[in-house]
Formats: C-alpha cells, structure tokens, sequence
C-alpha cells in the first residue's frame, strides 16, 4: 500500500475540520463512521499534528451534540452494551478533546439517561 502524507498545513487543517464537521453534524450522513476508533485516530494524530487540544465542557453545545448523534447512531444496542465497550465508544467520540475517566463516566451517563427519558 502506498504511504499517504499530507506536507501541507492548510490540507491537514481542511482534513481535520471535516473529520470535525461530520461529528458535529445535525444528522450524521454516515452514521457507521460515527465514532470509529479508525477515524478517531486519525482525528487525534492530526490535533496532534495541528497542536490543537481542547477541552470539551459538559452541558455545553458541543457536548449535547455528541450525546445526541451518539444516541441517535448508537441508542438501540446501547444498552445491550457492556460498561467497558460504553466507555470505550465515549473515547473515541470524545477525540480529540482532552478526557480523563471522570469525563469519561458523565458522558456515558448523560447517554443513559437521554435513553430512559
């Protein structure tokens, strides 16, 4: 397989605001890339890259968003989910913002209680 790199700053940005936008979108076309642990990667290598690191306030717009799209695109089997899949699917929706396990465990909460409301 030939080796993809992006040289150029603006293409790594542009790269970067899509992965961003698709996480972000109202309705997420695509819903199996949704929290991918691939595409989550890459999001993380490029705010890597990009030196961009942010932190992700609960209850902010930003966070009622990905709870939604992730209970949208993953609420019928969430609660088939163990609680160790649950967190794990919280990181990669979480990419690239800064996340400890606290983080972590409101964010899986907030989807559990989305789902019994």
């Amino acid at each position: 397989m030939a080796l993809f790199e992006i040289d150029d700053f603006n293409e790594a940005r542009l790269l970067y605001m899509l992965l961003m936008s698709h996480k972000y979108a109202p309705n997420p076309s695509r819903p199996e890339l949704f929290a991918h642990p691939l595409i989550a990667r890459m999001t993380e290598r490029l705010a890597e890259t990009l030196l961009v690191s942010q932190t992700l306030l609960p209850d902010s717009t930003i966070w009622r968003r990905l709870v939604k799209n992730t209970v949208d695109l993953h609420g019928v089997k969430w609660d088939t989910q163990s609680i160790d899949t649950k967190r794990q699917v919280a990181k990669y929706v979480l990419i690239p913002f800064n996340h400890d396990d606290d983080l972590v465990e409101k964010f899986v909460r907030d989807i559990d209680a989305k789902l019994t409301t």
